[in-house]
């Protein structure tokens, strides 16, 4: 009923804690190679074009994130349906849920790129974008824009891949799209000095290659999980599931990049050559964040499952597995990072300029990235369970109102904004959301240990 025999993984039986780390490396690795291979654009960019081209793509990366993310968050919805109908054995169910998820892609990539055209210049205009890097910000973000429907189909395929368990082959699949990127950067950037045009074309190609492979192995898969063109369509009922799961979902990763690209503006108003420093500790955040994000969504996968399968106690580990994991594995890399940070930051940029600004968000961030990993992961483990409005409110209020109102309230009235003030908001709002989600997670975790509570296969 699933992809293939070696291909899936059933999270219900057997050891846990080495099946999460099976599990969990590849996706790792997988959101390690996608930093990897936009560092490359970034290092292709610093060292033969300038720093100015460098500040235009970090300008645009935080808008593309917020035209992206809600959309993105409904994939998460995919996959804790399919992890929960897989970890019920309903074949039916599964099957619907597949061709309905890449239904809704195609169909969700028709109204990003509407929007995307539409409002592109207005958010560039918002975040205060320099003057001198306002046109390469936007001819860089429109390119991007225009590969959305690979980038959608890519994701939600991949949201597929996971609930099975496969989390190998799109690591595979990356690799083979990242080299693509690699090479194309070169060429475009170096051969026909195309500078962030160059770089945009680059990444939106490795993002056709990488979704034709994952959509190949679909079509290519077994029983329940394989993907048959003519049978894609909607199923109401199952869509209705999947927003239920997926909107909140979005709806926190919208707060997290509307936030972001507020705060965008405020590390704008430096120059851009603070955008570039920026721009280059962003870049480094994410071999954190691939942890993060990886153990995250191995949560997700492994919860819901056991709750489809009804193993509660095998919920609770599942949670406490990956959130050890998550604490111990950033921590590591964050001090690694934070020693070489300097010569790190060179390595996309060598302007002093650029390195001391960038120095200021490193030293800050990579002390508090712990905080980050317990968010995600608790929120993961909620994810599974089926619960998304609670975790989506509360990010709302601790990380994009909290940080809108930091920015306003605080930096924007300081007679001298500083850089730091700014990035202070993000460990103080990690911390806020982490310790009520928790709250929350401990509170229907208890609620599993009543005898008389009845468990249902797939949340209703």
């Amino acid at each position: 009923m699933a992809l293939a025999k070696n291909n899936k993984m059933d999270m219900c039986q057997g050891p846990l804690l080495s099946k999460i780390i099976k599990f969990a490396i590849p996706l790792i690795f997988t959101t390690l190679l996608q930093n990897t291979f936009h560092a490359a654009d970034l290092m292709v960019i610093g060292r033969f074009a300038s720093y100015q081209s460098m500040a235009a793509i970090g300008a645009s990366t935080t808008i593309y994130g917020l035209l992206i993310n809600v959309f993105m968050g409904i994939s998460v919805g995919v996959n804790v349906l399919v992890a929960q109908c897989f970890g019920a054995k309903d074949n039916k169910r599964t099957i619907h849920a597949t061709h309905t998820a890449i239904a809704v892609a195609v169909g969700l990539s028709a109204v990003m790129m509407i929007l995307g055209f539409s409002f592109c210049s207005w958010l560039l205009k918002v975040t205060d974008v320099p003057a001198e890097i306002f046109s390469m910000a936007r001819l860089y973000l429109m390119i991007l824009i225009a590969g959305f429907p690979f980038l959608m189909l890519f994701n939600f395929g991949y949201a597929i891949l996971r609930a099975f368990g496969d989390t190998k082959r799109p690591m595979y699949y990356l690799t083979v799209g990242g080299i693509v990127n690699v090479l194309l950067n070169l060429v475009f950037v170096i051969v026909f000095k195309m500078d962030v045009a160059g770089v945009a074309v680059a990444t939106v190609a490795s993002q056709i290659v990488s979704t034709i492979l994952v959509l190949r192995a679909l079509m290519n898969a077994h029983g329940s999980s394989r993907l048959v063109l003519r049978n894609i369509r909607i199923d109401f009922s199952i869509l209705k599931r999947i927003l239920y799961l997926g909107i909140p979902a979005g709806i926190q990763s919208g707060c997290f990049a509307l936030s972001n690209m507020l705060m965008q503006g405020g590390i704008n108003y430096f120059g851009a050559a603070c955008t570039a420093g920026n721009t280059a500790v962003f870049t480094l955040e994410w071999f954190c964040y691939a942890i993060i994000y990886g153990l995250h969504h191995t949560a997700i996968a492994f919860v819901g499952q056991n709750y489809g399968g009804k193993q509660i106690d095998r919920v609770r580990r599942s949670f406490w597995d990956c959130a050890v994991l998550a604490v111990i594995a950033v921590f590591i890399i964050s001090m690694i990072i934070l020693i070489f940070g300097r010569p790190l930051i060179a390595v996309f940029n060598n302007d002093p300029q650029v390195i001391a600004w960038g120095m200021i968000r490193l030293k800050i961030l990579f002390f508090t990235y712990v905080l980050l990993a317990c968010l995600d992961v608790v929120s993961g483990a909620l994810r599974g369970l089926g619960y998304t409005i609670l975790p989506t409110v509360t990010t709302l209020a601790f990380a994009a109102l909290f940080r809108i109102l930091w920015l306003e309230f605080i930096f924007r009235r300081m007679t001298e904004p500083t850089l730091e003030v700014l990035m202070y908001s993000y460990p103080i709002s990690w911390a806020l959301c982490a310790g009520v989600n928790y709250l929350i997670l401990r509170s229907k975790l208890k609620s599993f240990s009543d005898p008389n509570k009845k468990y249902v296969t797939v949340r209703q």
